[in-house]
């Protein structure tokens, strides 16, 4: 599972990388909402923060910082469907 949340990741901050910006927050809210669909909640949450966890002692600060963004959409879309 942490391999397509990775795909996921990457495929959003691959794509504006090219550009030199950070993912937009419709790309961060897109990559929520397939975690989401693939996994459930519950996963979707758990792979997210492992995500952002990993990123953090290798000094990967974009990599982190697109992640963490993902995990907190992912935990309001949760709120929302509560």
């Amino acid at each position: 599972m942490t391999e397509i949340v990775t795909i996921i990741l990457q495929s959003t901050l691959v794509m504006n990388t090219s550009t030199t910006q950070h993912p937009t927050d419709d790309d961060v809210h897109r990559a929520a909402e397939e975690l989401i669909g693939r996994y459930g909640l519950q996963v979707a949450i758990e792979d997210a923060s492992r995500r952002a966890e990993a990123f953090a002692p290798d000094g990967r600060w974009p990599e982190h910082t697109a992640a963490m963004r993902v995990l907190t959409a992912v935990e309001r879309l949760a709120e929302c469907a509560k």
